[in-house]
């Protein structure tokens, strides 16, 4: 074998291992059996501070957990109608069509396109990392390019996480933001003589599982 041919082997056998270090995306459907999946926002007004919460969060998300700077995706998607404050009256107001409008708009959606920034280039077995992604929040009829920080868990599977109902690995994430109700076209919700900030403070949360496919099986 010549030098040249020798050396261009050797080349390409390099770029194949080096290629391998990194493997694919994982695909995580975010569906916890264990039923903790949260969104919520806070609201603050004059004299009292308003909360409110839903349960209903799906989506999928890929990353790969030895190199997250690495591409990424995902879909978060946040169910409005069952999203609840505590007080009936006030639950209607808020999904009503001079504020959410969730007959027209009934879903808020996060889009994940990239990481931006991570504390840490890979996430080994039981690990939590401080990254920020970017993407696309879609609220009522209005979609938005944003930035948000998360912090990501990541856990291989196991036969105790199985014990709990998860079937393959499992990717935890929680984020905080905050959102302007006038850039999506949202009214400051007013309710008897409170009104309520014009910035909503959002938190998700999520357990979402690599055994299971898009439908949740």
């Amino acid at each position: 074998m010549s030098q040249r041919l020798a050396f261009m082997v050797i080349t390409v056998l390099a770029c194949s291992l080096a290629s391998a270090a990194h493997a694919a995306p994982i695909t995580f459907v975010v569906d916890d059996p264990g039923n903790h999946n949260r969104a919520s926002f806070e609201s603050r007004a004059p004299i009292e501070t308003v909360p409110g919460v839903t349960s209903d969060v799906t989506g999928t998300v890929a990353f790969d957990p030895d190199d997250l700077t690495g591409p990424v995706s995902g879909r978060v998607v946040v169910g409005l109608a069952s999203l609840t404050t505590g007080i009936d009256m006030r639950d209607g107001h808020m999904r009503g069509e001079r504020y959410l409008d969730v007959a027209k708009y009934p879903t808020a959606t996060f889009v994940v396109e990239k990481v931006v920034s991570s504390d840490k280039p890979k996430l080994a077995d039981g690990e939590t990392a401080q990254i920020v992604v970017a993407g696309k929040f879609t609220l009522h009829g209005v979609t938005l390019d944003v930035q948000a920080p998360v912090t990501l868990f990541y856990k291989k599977a196991s036969p105790d996480l199985a014990k709990m109902g998860y079937s393959g690995d499992i990717a935890g994430a929680r984020s905080t933001f905050d959102v302007k109700l006038a850039d999506y076209g949202i009214q400051r919700p007013q309710f008897l003589i409170l009104k309520l900030d014009e910035i909503i403070h959002v938190s998700v949360q999520y357990t979402a599982d690599s055994g299971r496919d898009k439908a949740g099986n």
